[in-house]
Parts: C-alpha cells; structure tokens; sequence
C-alpha cells in the first residue's frame, strides 16, 4: 500500500507538468489561430474593395463607351468642331495592336 501512495505521488506531479505543458500548449494555438484569423478577415476586406473598385471602373468604363457612341450618333455631331473649339482629344486607340 505504501508503494501505491509513493507511486501516486511520484505520478501526480509528472500529471501536473504534463497539464500545464498541455493547456499552455492550447492557449498558444488558441491564439495562433486568432491572429491568422484576423489577418484572413484582413485579407479578405482589401481583396473585396479591390474587387469593387475594378467593377467600379469596367462600369465607368463601358458607362462612357455608351455616352460616346451616342454623341457619335446625334444627328448634327460634327467632331470637327469640338477639335476646333480647342477641347481635349480623346487617345486614339490602336485595336489591331492588341
């Protein structure tokens, strides 16, 4: 019996190590995952706004595409005329480049 109880003793405090070593161990992954958590939150924020900005800008985009064409169709639209006012030029595009 006496063997039993040194034995339990002996044990107990390895038992002891062990739960320290084990809930340190949780608390250090608990936090590891919360700071990649964070910075997945992060990442997924800035890659939402840049995908809202590309959408912003392909519908500005095709928005004056459309407001082009239709000046282009108004009866009386001489382009001569805004280039003789002195107004901005809009780039000449090159399609067969690309």
């Amino acid at each position: 019996m006496l063997a039993t109880v040194a034995a339990y003793g002996l044990a107990a405090r390895n038992w002891r190590t062990e739960r320290r070593d084990t809930v340190a161990h949780e608390r250090h992954t608990t936090v590891r995952r919360e700071d990649h958590a964070h910075i997945e939150r992060v990442e997924a924020l800035k890659a939402g706004a840049q995908i809202e900005s590309a959408r912003a800008g392909a519908a500005y985009a095709e928005q004056l595409a459309t407001a082009l064409i239709t000046r282009a169709a108004l009866p009386g639209f001489n382009p001569q005329a805004l280039t003789d006012a002195g107004l901005p030029q809009l780039p000449a595009t090159d399609r067969d480049a690309a």
